[in-house]
């Protein structure tokens, strides 16, 4: 097992790239997003994905370099090509065309544990990256091999996700993800818009036997809930939205900081929705401007210092 890799939250899952309508390519994959984002704040995860021996995968490990990302998790297919995404928005929001068969789904299971090294902090993933056999295996190998908290993104990415898939993803899991639209589509509710969410996410929560459940419903702000109840958390107003795609992906990667930090859980929604509406006002879901983050954990920073 890895030395180097020792106490680094592991991210898994998907590195591909999202293509836009004009043709534009921007780095994605919401597990990669995550790790950017946790980088920038001055974490250092060890991401866990495949790639392919073309030159898209090479854009991803020079990008990756630069950010200071550790490359050591990604694996180098030369067989199956670097996944990519289509996106169109429509009325705002971001749908997706997924390249099947591509590098991600076949991550290697015995390469992936050998790597971490001992009990990480956290381990993370979503469901796209499971949806194949192989890249399955090596993230429950994963998760059976080191008893860690586990923190799933639904991320539900129709027909490449399937409801039945998500019971063996989320056993075990200490602390869920997901929106106001998969929370209907995974209980086969049907709640009016503007209806209070909670008994229904108390109800996933205590299904799934989670610590914590958390819900984001769009610009109406989120909630975490706990067996003792929930807490809810306002949403930040965004002038000029230039798309929302990664906003969950950077609403994630705050609220891994705050559980890996014992933050309060208000605090937690209030930073992640925070940092969610800044990446709202982006093209993509990241930026290699390193003041992006560095500027909103000063501010962060100065508000602890003043509640002492």
């Amino acid at each position: 097992m890895s030395e180097k890799n020792r106490g680094k939250p592991v991210i898994f899952g998907e590195i591909l790239f999202d293509v836009f309508p004009d043709g534009e390519e921007a780095l994605g994959g919401a597990p990669f997003n995550v790790a950017w984002s946790l980088k920038g704040f001055g974490y250092d995860p060890l991401i866990i994905s495949r790639i392919g021996e073309d030159a898209l995968g090479k854009k991803i490990l020079t990008a990756m370099t630069q950010w200071g990302l550790d490359p050591s998790g990604v694996q180098i297919d030369p067989a199956h090509p670097t996944g990519q995404v289509r996106v169109s928005i429509h009325n705002g929001e971001p749908s997706f065309d997924i390249t099947p068969n591509v590098a991600y789904d076949f991550i290697d299971n015995e390469t992936a544990i050998n790597l971490v090294g001992s009990v990480p902090p956290l381990i993370y993933h979503g469901a796209l990256a499971a949806r194949g056999g192989v890249s399955r295996k090596a993230l429950l190998g994963l998760k059976s091999e080191y008893d860690s908290p586990v923190f799933v993104d639904v991320n539900l990415r129709p027909p490449w996700t399937p409801l039945p898939l998500l019971g063996s993803l989320v056993s075990g899991a200490r602390y869920v993800k997901v929106n106001r639209d998969e929370l209907m589509e995974i209980t086969g509710a049907s709640i009016p818009e503007g209806e209070d969410l909670t008994k229904l996410a108390l109800g996933l929560r205590r299904d799934w036997k989670l610590d914590a459940l958390v819900v984001t419903n769009g610009d109406k702000g989120a909630m975490m809930v706990e067996e003792s109840g929930a807490v809810e958390g306002a949403p930040w107003r965004v002038e000029q939205v230039v798309d929302t795609v990664g906003a969950g992906d950077a609403f994630c990667a705050v609220v891994i900081m705050g559980l890996m930090s014992g933050w309060e859980k208000a605090k937690i929604l209030d930073r992640a929705l925070e940092f969610a509406a800044s990446v709202c006002r982006l093209k993509g879901a990241v930026t290699r401007n390193a003041k992006h983050y560095s500027g909103i954990v000063e501010r962060w920073r100065g508000e602890d210092e003043e509640r002492g």
